[in-house]
């Protein structure tokens, strides 16, 4: 019976390898919701210093967000019915997307 930490037969990853992607993963994911909030910490100073109405910041923190992710969200769902989703995710984890 082989260990728990080896390569098993029939491509599958050893567990050592899924601890590994998950915590990449799990990193990944930790920038990206703490990216979400920087401009929800800081919106106050960036108000004051570039003398912006309420309106304006509400439209960069929601509505510019929303339309953003919505023009993004179709090429790289394409992408991912279309090509290798490893290599999405391992870009979206360097680039903290």
């Amino acid at each position: 019976m082989q260990q728990p930490s080896q390569s098993v037969p029939g491509g599958q990853a050893s567990v050592r390898y899924a601890n590994y992607v998950l915590a990449v993963l799990f990193l990944g994911q930790l920038f990206n919701l703490a990216d979400r909030q920087i401009l929800a910490i800081v919106v106050d100073d960036i108000k004051a210093e570039l003398q912006v109405s309420d309106t304006a910041m509400g439209l960069l923190g929601g509505f510019a967000f929303a339309v953003f992710y919505i023009l993004a969200g179709f090429p790289i769902a394409r992408w991912a019915d279309r090509g290798v989703r490893r290599s999405i995710l391992a870009l979206a984890s360097c680039s903290g997307a």
